[in-house]
């Protein structure tokens, strides 16, 4: 069995390989969403719906979280995982601000280096 040290190491590594991302629990079920995942149409879809990208996102976050935000991160990793066809109504309207949720990781965000395109308030070109 790794030690205890290596077994830290390996999740460093595990973390850094992930990149930038957002992993929250919501009446018990785990969502992981990571940059690295997400396609094009993905992040247009985001800056769509929601009117920022990711980098905005994992700001919001840590700096503004609420049910809105909460159902972002939800539908954005339920339609990387599989589900492509839904949409970020149906994942909030079905949210209530009671929702039982927990960060699971907010030790690793990392806004800076989201890859997002840069900054959302101030779109250059």
């Amino acid at each position: 069995m790794p030690s205890k040290a290596a077994q830290q190491r390996q999740v460093e590594k595990d973390r850094q390989d992930l990149g930038p991302f957002i992993s929250v629990t919501v009446e018990g079920t785990d969502y992981l969403l990571a940059s690295r995942d997400m396609t094009g149409l993905d992040v247009r879809a985001m800056r769509d719906q929601c009117g920022h990208g990711f980098a905005t996102l994992l700001s919001l976050a840590l700096t503004d979280m609420d049910v809105d935000i909460l159902a972002e991160v939800v539908w954005m990793a339920r339609r990387i995982n599989g589900e492509p066809q839904l949409t970020y109504d149906e994942v909030a309207g079905a949210m209530k601000r009671q929702t039982d949720w927990e960060f699971k990781t907010p030790d690793v965000f990392n806004v800076a280096d989201a890859g997002d395109g840069g900054d959302d308030e101030h779109p250059e070109g």
